[in-house]
């Protein structure tokens, strides 16, 4: 799978980056939001992997501009703050340091479901 990684936490890029490489995956990396849309462009990936910990408003923004403008690219939202109530945004949350194999269990899911993004808890 082509996957964007997004964080400004180095310690997430590189621990999620390297297991994700290790997993046959292509990775492209981007430290800042605003970086995405030009690498999504270039890099094309099947699904992008956000860090929401700076602001998960923010990260809802970016994900309805990818949904419109990339609707097969999957986007699952990680946070490591508590997660909100499933109804408050449309998006696909997963905490941020749990299992790997979660991770591409809810990339699967996302990209199933053609990037649309979901509600769940």
């Amino acid at each position: 799978m082509r996957l964007i990684l997004v964080s400004n936490d180095p310690r997430f890029l590189k621990v999620t980056g390297v297991l994700l490489l290790r997993s046959g995956n292509d990775v492209a990396v981007a430290a800042a939001l605003a970086d995405v849309p030009a690498l999504t462009e270039r890099f094309a990936p099947d699904a992008i992997v956000l860090d929401s910990s700076d602001s998960l408003e923010e990260a809802a923004v970016l994900v309805a501009v990818m949904a419109r403008r990339w609707p097969r690219v999957a986007v699952v939202v990680v946070s490591d703050g508590d997660l909100p109530e499933p109804q408050r945004l449309d998006l696909m949350l997963f905490p941020k340091w749990r299992g790997l194999e979660s991770l591409y269990e809810m990339l699967d899911e996302a990209h199933r479901l053609d990037a649309a993004p979901v509600l769940t808890d």
